[in-house]
């Protein structure tokens, strides 16, 4: 058996322990789409080349693929670097140990697996988007267009707040959804130059300066 693997992610070759830990942070990353969208915590099996995630809810899932050489060490290491990331990032973890992941480390995650991407298909699929909830994003990636972005967020008709550092709008890739009063308190915040509320909605640790706002609310763009 070959003893290094090429990673699907990023391309890089990896060991069997470091795909396998790609892998749980790949199924991670889909739980965190299941818990924005404030559901129960969606079914996971080990299959014999892939690990599936099923929201019994909405009847919605997804594939991580691995190769299926792999079975018997996916059988003895995913469940208990699942278990750990999941404590690590605070999704679905209910311990009185449960962490709260800075922003920055968050969006680090949510852009390599493309988090944002799986929840806009998934609220599309499934037309689950609750109105009361916006959806509050900071930053860009890199190669995204915030006018295509805006297209996606509104065909899936997901409420939005999409929060760009003025000196900086790639920001940090974190996203949270939150309750409408919410972003009522952090835009009238913002209007009054309050400092860090927007570090302080994300968990971010650094400050990123004065933000501008774009919304599909026009009382929430400034």
């Amino acid at each position: 058996m070959a003893t290094t693997w090429i990673s699907p992610w990023n391309g890089n070759l990896v060991s069997i322990e470091e795909l396998i830990s790609e892998v749980a942070l790949a199924a991670v990353s889909r739980l965190y789409v299941f818990a924005s969208l404030a559901l129960t915590e969606p079914t996971i099996a080990i299959e014999h080349d892939s690990v599936t995630i099923h929201s019994p809810k909405i009847d919605y899932g997804f594939f991580i693929y691995y190769p299926k050489e792999l079975i018997e060490e996916m059988k003895q290491s995913f469940s208990t670097l699942l278990l750990s990331l999941k404590r690590e990032y605070g999704i679905f973890y209910t311990e009185p140990d449960k962490k709260t992941p800075s922003g920055e480390h968050m969006g680090e995650m949510l852009r390599n697996f493309r988090t944002l991407e799986r929840l806009i298909q998934t609220v599309a699929a499934r037309k689950c988007w609750d109105s009361n909830r916006v959806l509050v994003l900071h930053g860009l990636l890199p190669s995204q267009f915030l006018s295509s972005l805006k297209n996606d967020l509104r065909q899936a008709n997901i409420k939005y707040l999409i929060i760009l550092p003025l000196n900086d709008e790639l920001g940090s890739g974190a996203f949270k959804v939150v309750d409408i009063k919410r972003v009522n308190e952090l835009v009238e915040s913002l209007k009054a130059e309050r400092p860090r509320v927007v570090e302080g909605l994300l968990d971010m640790e650094e400050s990123y300066g004065p933000h501008t706002l774009v919304s599909d609310n026009p009382a929430w763009s400034m």
